[in-house]
């Protein structure tokens, strides 16, 4: 993999501005001080590929544990 392509991957696993502050919001709101809510959230997405890049960064926050995260496409 060449260094263009090294760069490329990396950067795609990185979240934007909007990500950021939707982990943010998450974090202040619904998992406050590392205890769950009971509320819930729906978040649409129009493409499956930003969906699955959600669930990637999710997954790094360590928000998709105890089953907390459900999908439908």
């Amino acid at each position: 993999m060449d260094t263009i392509e090294k760069w490329a991957s990396k950067a795609a696993r990185k979240p934007d501005s909007k990500a950021e502050q939707l982990i943010e919001w998450l974090n202040t709101h619904i998992r406050s001080d590392n205890k769950w809510s009971n509320e819930r959230v729906v978040i649409f997405t129009e493409y499956r590929d930003t969906m699955n890049w959600l669930l990637d960064l999710f997954e790094r926050e360590k928000l998709l544990k105890e089953d907390r995260v459900m999908t439908i496409y």
